[in-house]
């Protein structure tokens, strides 16, 4: 009786130390799952029952805090371990009261807190979509893309959805966005604010299916119109941008050359070369090398007295591919003496804010725009896990990249230039014609 007993400890001991030992490799290996089997995790969590579904939410909990407590290069930066250790047994005790969307949506405010925009809960599961995108001017949201059927709503200016005006909107769904700056959020909102269960979720609608939304006129008169949603990739309908109706001439510089990674353009009657960077990648349809090439060449047969070096709207990748063009345009700078203006904005991001620093280093060169969203010195080096359960898909930094002498959490311009939407509506790019106009 006392060998059985013996023994009986000895196999619950060791049916123990496997569930560490697993635990352990789990975390090690963090859980990876392709798309179709996320999707699927998240729609399987939708049919349990609710005690199975709490039960499934606190173990995601737990898998995703050990995780990224193991993985991320410092995750305790901005928001201490206690605080954080806190709101995570808030949410675990609260989760039968919660949906599951309210559940992504509190992980969302917590992750958040992390203060990297790279460690992030990414919105790949099935979503009510409205067909709209707007964009902050200095003097509030406006319409920039719709639907075709809603053609009439563009350049309108953004009051309301439901009754919630947008700006208080903006306040009340920034804590769930993660961002390291002012100029992030004003880039990312938009994305959530056209998302039916977000906005549910923050009760400012009731429906998924519609919404109302109040839109105001250049004189000031005020437009309500329900707006129907999509179902995720249920979106096959035509839109139509504040840039649609402008011809291939009157289009900003920016908007030229759309499907290019990289392009360049010389602008004779002001002596300067244009170059645009959109993507810190190689084509191999038309390789960087050749890019870099042609470039270098236009600035020895040109001569310019301005180089426009845009990266407002690249959001990164190797910042190593551009470091030869850059170093020759500084070269080139010597002998020849132009001026270097790197265009920045708010949809500047990683690699791209490198290589927008390491130009202005070597070419005394100045920035024009407004505020990037990707912080100079930033968390990065960006890896990837899945929540068991859930099938959520989280995003973590494991490098620590330090660029800049001080720790702004963004890149300012030294010439500011007021975003306007009366200047993409006429098809003026107001950066490039600030730098234009400069004597």
């Amino acid at each position: 009786m006392k060998k059985r007993k013996v023994l009986r400890i000895g196999l619950f001991m060791l049916v123990g130390v496997i569930a560490t030992v697993l635990i352990i490799q789990m975390v090690a290996r963090p859980v990876a799952m392709s798309s179709q089997e996320s999707w699927q995790q998240w729609e399987d969590l939708q049919s349990e029952t609710q005690d199975i579904k709490v039960k499934h939410w606190e173990e995601d909990i737990n898998y995703m805090f050990a995780t990224l407590e193991d993985k991320h290069k410092n995750l305790y930066h901005t928001t201490s371990e206690e605080a954080f250790l806190q709101e995570k047994e808030k949410l675990i005790n609260s989760l039968d009261g919660f949906t599951d969307i309210e559940v992504f949506i509190e992980l969302k405010k917590m992750i958040a807190k992390v203060g990297d925009s790279h460690t992030s809960i990414r919105y790949d599961i099935p979503f009510h979509w409205f067909p709209i995108q707007f964009y902050r001017f200095d003097d509030g949201w406006y319409v920039v893309r719709v639907a075709k059927e809603f053609e009439k709503l563009l350049g309108l200016k953004v009051m309301k959805i439901g009754d919630t005006p947008v700006d208080e909107i903006f306040a009340s769904m920034s804590v769930m966005i993660e961002h390291e700056n002012e100029a992030e959020l004003n880039l990312n909102f938009p994305f959530v604010a056209k998302n039916a269960e977000l906005l549910q979720g923050f009760q400012i609608i009731d429906n998924l299916e519609q919404a109302t939304f109040v839109f105001q006129d250049e004189v000031g008169k005020e437009l309500a119109v329900t707006m129907p949603t999509y179902f995720h990739k249920d979106n096959d309908y035509e839109t139509i941008s504040i840039f649609d109706n402008l011809d291939v001439n009157e289009q900003p510089l920016f908007k030229q050359e759309l499907d290019d990674w990289y392009s360049y353009t010389f602008l004779p009657e002001h002596e300067a070369l244009y170059i645009q960077y959109k993507q810190c990648m190689n084509d191999k349809n038309n390789p960087f090398s050749d890019f870099r090439k042609e470039v270098l060449e236009q600035i020895d047969k040109q001569q310019p007295e301005k180089i426009l070096f845009d990266v407002r709207h690249n959001g990164g990748g190797n910042s190593l591919i551009a470091m030869r063009l850059i170093n020759g345009i500084a070269k080139k700078q010597k002998d020849l003496g132009y001026d270097v203006y790197i265009l920045i904005g708010r949809s500047t991001y990683s690699s791209a804010i490198l290589n927008a620093i390491d130009l202005k280093k070597k070419t005394n060169g100045m920035f024009v725009g407004e505020a990037t969203g990707g912080s100079p010195n930033h968390y990065g080096e960006v890896k990837v896990f899945n929540l068991p359960n859930s099938g959520l898909r989280v995003s973590y930094s494991t490098k620590y990249f330090k660029n800049y002498d001080t720790n702004e959490p963004t890149i300012r311009p030294d010439i500011e230039v007021p975003q306007l939407l009366s200047n993409y509506l006429a098809g003026k790019d107001p950066e490039v014609e600030a730098v234009l106009n400069l004597k």
